[in-house]
């Protein structure tokens, strides 16, 4: 697998593990936008600076397997898995 690839495959594990955790915490399915984890959230935890974790999300958006809030929320762009994993 590709470097880029594998990253991207990272940052989508941290992204669902994330919202696994919000679809525990509430019973509307996806939850509120302003709980969907924020870019700078999953670029930690992928230790990725900002600007290329928002690139791979891109991507991920573009594959149909992440969605992106439509406007920015206090600030700041937020993502949940498009096609959750059911447990």
């Amino acid at each position: 697998m590709k470097p880029k690839d594998q990253r991207k495959e990272e940052v989508m594990n941290i992204l669902e593990e994330r919202c696994n955790v919000l679809k525990e915490q509430f019973t509307e399915s996806p939850p509120p936008v302003i709980n969907w984890p924020k870019t700078r959230e999953l670029a930690d935890k992928a230790q990725l600076d900002i600007y290329t974790a928002r690139l791979v999300l891109m991507k991920l958006v573009d594959e149909n397997r992440a969605k992106m809030s439509e406007t920015k929320v206090m600030n700041s762009l937020r993502w949940f898995i498009a096609h959750p994993t059911e447990k």
